[in-house]
């Protein structure tokens, strides 16, 4: 409920006085599977008036993303950043459904993107 009460805060805040970037880390964490779509739902009809960098591991928010980006650790400590393209997952998301195991999303470098 915390989590909840702060992020209609911080939207609230944003209708009054937009910022044009918000910054959020793994905020739907607590949250259960529902809140955790009306989150991503909310950030996707938001993210017309302003930029949102969100930190999460949920598979049910971040399918409202416009661009993914995961951060992996390299073998020799360093960390990579790739790019994930979002028809992949979709890709993905309908395997799942056909075997038990589940697929990682494939992952292609950032300057591959550009």
């Amino acid at each position: 409920e915390k989590s909840l009460a702060s992020l209609a805060f911080i939207f609230s805040l944003q209708r009054y006085d937009p910022s044009p970037l918000y910054v959020f880390d793994e905020v739907d964490m607590s949250l259960d599977g529902l809140n955790a779509e009306y989150v991503g739902r909310l950030l996707r009809r938001n993210a017309e008036r302003a930029q949102f960098i969100v930190i999460s591991l949920r598979k049910v928010t971040l399918k409202f993303a416009h661009q993914l980006f995961g951060v992996t650790m390299r073998g020799d400590g360093c960390s990579r950043v790739v790019g994930i393209r979002l028809d992949d997952i979709h890709d993905v998301e309908a395997r799942e459904g056909a075997r038990a195991p589940e697929a990682p999303a494939p992952a292609v470098p950032v300057e591959a993107i550009r």
